[in-house]
């Protein structure tokens, strides 16, 4: 094997061999883009080759996609006879063909295509379409003793209202890009947001739940977002080399226009553009004959194009699983590249996030469960803590440790964080004489789905069922520092280390969110329909006796937050190793 497997594609490899194993003839992987999910095919297909015999037919839908797949499935098994079969092209006899699904529609060439033993979707959350499931069913991927099926996609959603679970039976490897980053394995992504203050989407059509790519582009046209574009570019990213997504292929030609205007070399591609212009386009880009390649949303699955160290978001979109595709196109590790700059035009992001699960474990962690003041635990919660929630302002131990009360009488943490959101503006940066683009740095690793809170000392937690917390410390300077994740029981001793050291808080939490099971996640999550309900008699009694003002007019969900992080206070608090107490008061 020419292709050595990381790690991580290691254990994807090895999960959808033991699924075929055990009788799971429909696996998936879903791995991040910038993971190799290629390698990670052509791997499987080798093996089962080896072993099984027949042929492997690996389905896609875009020509860039069939011919990259095609390519490194020889990259990794050179021995091996690949094939080609979309439009003209039709190389049945080979061991390992790679497919355009349409082309395979066709009843009469999936016919020629004989003895396929394994059928490897790629791009697999559109396996749901009826020219994918014919395809499946045609080689007997749903019959007991027909053909093995594999699934590998970035994000296992769709736009539509389709089940994937009808088609996947099992996902038996999740990879994100927060543990693919902090692995050095894809590099940083920096989020910029640039607001165009006359686009107004709220007027904007909106079909299955996002933008109507037509409305959307008219609304892009007609206001100042190509010249924001052009203007940002300047500012932010004057040598990056840069994929720009666009609603429509009129609106990519015009964001193109304005990109030429302030001296750009651009191209515009779409489907209709000829295989050898594409061909030549992308060796334009890479060399730098041509900065900044324009499309709408052409590119934004299975692109394998290193060098990008700009993506252009200038597609507003709903759906998560559109943002992280486009956004996904410039984490590839390249030399000299250091980071990617993701740049979200007007509501591009959403509210969308990098941030997904994390499957990691460490070591035991019950010395976070030894009591570092066991005479006065009982007593430490019997002081009424500081109104402010600010994590200076901590409860008094009666001993003299463990917080203090500074007494203050500030706002409230919500009121507090009202006031940023409105001051906000003030501190963004604004481009150009008349007003109209505003440019600020994100964390495109915020906006987490999941309900985090923290505890009066100010340790961030996450409330995983009624059973469990998750809690993230500062880690010990004088060790690795960084972050620690530790897993504990919500109401008695035990508890053990997730992960150590990890260097930001933001990938600190995508381990936690990763440790939440599925049975714990309608707890763990922030938009669960459950919190905007009347919370229940009980829950209103306890909140009542424990202190909290203003029940009555409470949601379930402000109810359980306010309880969670009481008893989070209670059980996490005490327990927090000096050395992260001390980081925590002077943060």
């Amino acid at each position: 094997m020419t292709v050595r497997l990381r790690p991580y594609q290691t254990d994807a490899h090895g999960a959808m061999r033991a699924a075929h194993a055990r009788g799971v003839q429909r696996p998936a992987v879903v791995a991040a883009t910038g993971a190799g999910k290629t390698i990670m095919l052509a791997a499987l297909a080798r093996e089962h080759l080896r072993e099984v015999g027949g042929r492997a037919l690996v389905v896609a839908h875009r020509q860039e996609l069939i011919e990259q797949n095609a390519q490194k499935i020889l990259d990794v098994a050179p021995d091996l006879n690949v094939g080609i079969v979309k439009a003209n092209r039709n190389e049945t006899r080979a061991d390992v063909i790679s497919a355009s699904v349409q082309t395979l529609a066709g009843e009469r060439r999936r016919q020629m295509l004989a003895d396929v033993s394994l059928v490897i979707i790629d791009e697999c959350h559109r396996a749901a379409a009826k020219s994918y499931l014919d395809v499946l069913r045609h080689y007997g991927c749903y019959d007991q003793g027909g053909a093995l099926a594999a699934g590998y996609t970035a994000t296992m959603v769709r736009g539509d209202d389709k089940a994937l679970g009808d088609v996947w039976q099992e996902i038996v490897k999740t990879v994100d890009i927060a543990s693919l980053v902090q692995q050095g394995f894809l590099v940083r992504p920096r989020g910029l947001r640039v607001r165009v203050e006359d686009l107004d989407l709220s007027k904007v059509k909106k079909s299955g739940g996002d933008y109507q790519d037509g409305a959307l582009g008219e609304a892009i046209e007609q206001s100042l977002a190509p010249e924001a574009i052009a203007k940002a570019m300047r500012e932010h990213a004057p040598d990056r080399r840069t994929i720009l997504f666009a609603p429509t292929v009129h609106s990519a030609g015009v964001i193109a226009d304005a990109l030429r205007e302030e001296g750009f070399t651009t191209a515009v591609v779409h489907a209709s553009t000829p295989d050898v212009e594409r061909r030549q386009v992308r060796a334009d880009s890479e060399s730098g004959r041509v900065q900044i390649v324009c499309n709408a949303l052409l590119y934004a699955e299975g692109t394998d194009w290193p060098w990008i160290s700009c993506v252009v978001l200038a597609r507003p979109t709903k759906s998560k699983g559109t943002f992280v595709q486009m956004a996904g196109r410039g984490l590839r590790l390249y030399p000299g590249k250091t980071d990617c700059l993701i740049m979200m035009i007007g509501g591009a992001a959403a509210g969308h996030s990098l941030l997904a699960p994390v499957e990691l474990f460490g070591e035991s962690a019950e010395d976070l469960d030894r009591d570092p003041c066991s005479r006065c635990v009982p007593g430490y919660f019997n002081a009424t803590p500081c109104d402010c929630g600010t994590r200076k302002c901590l409860p008094q131990c009666p001993c003299g440790g463990g917080g203090r009360d500074c007494g203050c009488t500030r706002p409230t943490l919500d009121d507090e964080l009202v006031e940023d959101d409105e001051l906000g503006d003030d501190l963004m940066e604004t481009l150009g004489a008349n007003g109209p683009l505003v440019v600020q740095e994100v964390d495109l690793f915020a906006g987490s789905t999941s309900a985090w809170d923290q505890t009066y000392g100010g340790v961030w937690f996450l409330p995983a069922g009624k059973e469990r917390l998750i809690a993230i410390v500062p880690g010990d300077p004088a060790a690795r520092g960084g972050w620690d994740v530790v897993a504990m029981n919500a109401r008695e001793p035990g508890s053990r280390w997730v992960v150590r050291g990890v260097s930001e808080l933001a990938y600190a939490m995508a381990h936690a969110e990763g440790e939440v099971t599925m049975a714990e996640a309608s707890i763990a999550r922030k938009e669960a329909r459950w919190r905007a309900g009347k919370p229940s008699t009980a829950a209103a009694d306890l909140a009542t006796r424990m202190g909290i003002r203003g029940v009555e007019s409470m949601s379930a969900g402000e109810v359980s937050r306010n309880l969670a992080k009481i008893f989070a206070s209670r059980r996490i608090d005490p327990r927090v190793p000096e050395y992260a107490r001390r980081q925590l008061i002077h943060a």
